[in-house]
Parts: C-alpha cells; sequence; structure tokens
C-alpha cells in the first residue's frame, strides 16, 4: 500500500509527523477517512477522535479539538486547536469535569444561551475519556 505522509500539529507543537496508509477524522459533515490518493480538499474539524493507521497492526489516536484538515498531493495536515493523546489525559480529572459538564447540561434548556459552549465542554472530556480508555 502506498503511504501519505502526515503531519498533526497544535499551536504549541508538533504532535505527529510521519508516513501512514490511512487516516479517520471527524469532519464538520461527518466522520471521513483517506487513503493514498485522495482527491485534494480542506474541512473544518470537529472535536473527535483521529485515528492513524500506519502498517498491519499499528494504529494511533488522537483527539482534536476543532482546527482544520487538509489533504494534498498525498500529504495530510491537521492543524487543530488542541490535541491530546492517550499519554496526556488524566482520567480521574477527564471523568470529574465529563460529570460537572453533563450535570450543567442536563440543567439547561436546548435554547439556553450557554447550552452550545456546555456541551463543547461535555464532549471534550467525553472523548478524552473514550481516547484514554
Amino acid at each position: 500500500m502506498a503511504k501519505m505522509q502526515c503531519v498533526i500539529v497544535s499551536p504549541e507543537e508538533e504532535i505527529f509527523n510521519k508516513e501512514i496508509d490511512y487516516i479517520d477524522a471527524p469532519g464538520i459533515s461527518g466522520e471521513f477517512g483517506v487513503l493514498e490518493g485522495h482527491e485534494p480538499f480542506i474541512t473544518i474539524l470537529q472535536i473527535g477522535i483521529v485515528k492513524v493507521k500506519n502498517g498491519e497492526n499499528n494504529m494511533q489516536s488522537f483527539l482534536v479539538i476543532g482546527g482544520y484538515f487538509q489533504v494534498e498531493k498525498n500529504k495530510i495536515i491537521v492543524i487543530a486547536d488542541e490535541v491530546y493523546t492517550k499519554e496526556n489525559v488524566n482520567l480521574e480529572y477527564a471523568q470529574q469535569k465529563a460529570d460537572e459538564f453533563k450535570n450543567k447540561l442536563d440543567a439547561l434548556k436546548f435554547t439556553d444561551e450557554n447550552y452550545d459552549k456546555i456541551k463543547e465542554q461535555y464532549n471534550k472530556y467525553k472523548y478524552m475519556l473514550k481516547l484514554a480508555s
């Protein structure tokens, strides 16, 4: 299988820079995957897990919080507002924050002014737990 160069960065650092076989990401219109030879495109990322496959049994996962995803000539560029790896997630803290934001969300109505911000925070910590488990 042909390889693609993949770079994942946050404003603070380069998180990942390797050749890969496949990538799966949470786009604004839903989850999508990219293989070698994919048509060029750019999209906005949602909060979610980016899965990178490199080789037969080598899968790495990253939590991205917002940002952009670009494909051009077998090069993948992920520029995320925040990026988390399994190693830098504190499970106890993430569970505490997920519970806190879930309780706040349950107390709000869909039409409340802060509903979307609270839901975004809840999703961030929910995905941290998913990434770390």
